[in-house]
């Protein structure tokens, strides 16, 4: 085979191989085209639909910036309130639990002397029934004795007079002693 033939076979073979390479770098292309595409496609369709609600969160992030803002200086004044109410409502509590015990001393004070006098009372009229029970006692004892007295005496002039049968005498017993009877 002559070297031309064989130069000529050879950039043939060359000319096909980049041949066949300049078409795998076309179907690339074609490919690669077709998955641009595709994703631009895909990026369009999530930006159609992201990007609404990425507006909206924004919108809502800003309105929740805004009615922070405006609760805040409220949230501040009502905690520094509800402070002062829990401080005052625990003076209160301080100051009603000292007049509590004040109270509860004073009453046990007087329910101690309200005791004492009704003792010293009661002791007092104990004593004074005794006194007049003792009193009108001696002398209805003595009135009592009289008219019973006076009554035994009419008693025994109303009846008549016992009549006395002369009896024998008892003789006289000696127990051994020297004394008679």
């Amino acid at each position: 085979m002559n070297t031309e033939t064989l130069l000529i076979a050879m950039v043939g073979i060359a000319a096909f191989a980049v041949l066949l390479q300049a078409l795998v770098l076309l179907a690339m292309l074609f490919a690669i085209n077709k998955t641009a595409k595709i994703a631009i496609a895909k990026a369009d369709e999530l930006r159609v639909s992201v990007v609404p609600v990425l507006n909206h969160s924004r919108e809502l992030l800003e309105a929740t910036h805004n009615l922070i803002a405006r609760i805040e200086p409220r949230l501040d004044a009502a905690a520094d309130d509800l402070a002062r109410i829990t401080s005052a409502a625990r003076s209160q509590v301080t100051q009603f639990e000292s007049t509590a015990s004040e109270i509860h001393g004073r009453v046990h004070h007087q329910v101690v002397r309200i005791d004492g006098m009704a003792s010293t009372v009661l002791d007092g009229v104990d004593r004074a029934g005794r006194a007049v029970t003792d009193a009108v006692r001696g002398p209805a004892r003595t009135v009592s004795s009289a008219f019973a007295a006076i009554k035994a005496f009419v008693e025994t002039l109303g009846k008549p007079a016992p009549r006395i049968e002369h009896e024998p005498a008892p003789e006289p017993v000696d127990h051994g002693k020297g004394v008679t009877i």
